[in-house]
């Protein structure tokens, strides 16, 4: 507590933890909720960039910092329906200025989670205390299975898309569904024998939220769905 008297006037100054939130109506004390309320648009200050990929059976995560002098370690956070999180692991920060800071984390076995999709974001913890979230990444593990996978690039606004053939030459048509299922974009591309990748530019103003993108090729149907932040 800080006291500070002003003519006659005893003004009592009480300083609590900085807010992690720039606007007074995104904080998440002022909602009347316990849990924090990740940010909806872009990444935590510090944190460069954060990827999601799978290598074998595991979920490798990948991000850089351009200074860690303020944070005392991250919380790897990993969700099957994008709605409730639970902690993968912690990363301890090496509390430097350094100009690039690179950190990793495996989560292993992810395979083995009976599900196709996992989410995943940081948890970051500052030393006063201040907690905030990095964007949501989101891994299709389908491709251990030669299914499908996308990856939403925030930066460009595409859906990046990876899908495995077996087969010769064909076809594949791609659908962008929203959650009450309304077609809001189609787009064919050709496929090679083996892993091809493909980009779908989504509409400019389209809503944060849950999204599905169908993918048909030899007469085989598959859908993944993904956030868009």
């Amino acid at each position: 507590m800080k006291i500070k008297i002003i003519g006659t006037i005893l003004i009592a100054l009480i300083f609590s933890a900085q807010c992690a939130y720039p606007q007074e109506n995104e904080c998440p004390c002022n909602q009347g909720s316990s849990d924090p309320i990740p940010p909806t648009t872009g990444l935590p200050m510090n944190i460069l960039r954060f990827d999601v990929a799978l290598s074998n059976t595991n979920a490798q995560l990948n991000w850089q910092t351009n200074s860690d002098a303020d944070f005392r370690y991250f919380e790897v956070e990993r969700s099957l329906d994008g709605d409730t999180w639970k902690k993968a692991g912690t990363v301890k920060t090496n509390g430097t200025d350094a100009t690039i800071n690179n950190y990793r984390f495996t989560d292993s076995n992810i395979t083995g989670l009976g599900v196709n999709v996992v989410f995943y974001r940081l948890h970051l913890w500052y030393f006063n205390d201040v907690v905030a979230y990095s964007m949501i990444r989101t891994l299709n593990i389908g491709n251990a299975k030669g299914m499908v996978s996308v990856w939403y690039n925030n930066a460009s606004n595409k859906l990046q898309v990876t899908i495995p053939l077996v087969s010769s030459e064909t076809n594949a048509e791609l659908a962008l569904i929203s959650s009450d299922g309304k077609i809001l974009l189609r787009k064919t591309v050709t496929l090679a024998k083996g892993y091809n990748e493909a980009s779908l530019n989504l509409p400019n103003g389209l809503p944060a939220g849950m999204y599905l993108l169908q993918v048909e090729k030899d007469k085989v149907r598959s859908t993944v769905k993904f956030v868009k932040q």
